[in-house]
């Protein structure tokens, strides 16, 4: 519970996603920017097809035990691109 409040007032898009791209949590801003996102469902799968090659890096970095900065590609419900 302390986590999700501390999630949810972030002011900025946050999932927490597990190695297998489960998403175990994510903040409405994050849900905005993707569409269709709930616990349980796959990032990947919510997420728009030109992001596979910056997911790929990410996953390498991951395995590695490296931090790793990312930019997505994402359309908001209303359409709007991030």
């Amino acid at each position: 519970d302390h986590w999700e409040r501390l999630i949810d007032s972030a002011s900025e898009p946050v999932a927490i996603v597990d190695a297998d791209s489960k998403v175990h949590y994510c903040n409405q801003l994050f849900k905005d920017i993707a569409p269709g996102l709930e616990a349980g469902n796959n990032l990947l799968e919510c997420l728009n097809p030109i992001n596979q090659e910056i997911l790929k890096e990410f996953h390498l970095a991951y395995s590695r035990h490296k931090i790793h900065y990312m930019q997505l590609a994402v359309r908001s419900a209303n359409g709007v691109r991030w």
